[in-house]
């Protein structure tokens, strides 16, 4: 299986577990996040999910990467997520980390 492949997989996982939002891939754009989901809800108006996904027997982050979703969180407004959800080989669930303004994650 592929890096491309396998991540992918790890993408509609994301996607399907996400009950309640659309959802979409951002496939071949390069982009910071490999998932955005949204839903709306008439009491708490919109809330906005972006998701970086890695995987691996131990998957990590790299310093850049994790500066700038650091970044990211700062300059979003807070109705959006930035969250990190880590898929370790042989292990069904992923460890989701999400980014606070003031913290590296919670």
């Amino acid at each position: 299986m592929t890096n491309y492949t396998s991540g992918r997989r790890y993408e509609y996982k994301i996607m399907d577990s996400l009950k309640g939002y659309y959802s979409i891939r951002t496939a071949g754009s390069h982009s910071k996040f490999d998932v955005i989901a949204f839903r709306l809800d008439a009491e708490e108006g919109a809330l906005i999910r972006t998701i970086q996904s890695k995987s691996g027997k131990k998957p990590v982050i790299s310093k850049a990467e994790l500066k700038e979703l650091q970044y990211l969180r700062k300059m979003l407004p807070s109705i959006v997520s930035v969250e990190l959800w880590l898929w370790t080989k042989g292990i069904s669930e992923p460890e989701i980390k999400i980014l606070t303004k003031g913290k590296t994650y919670e």
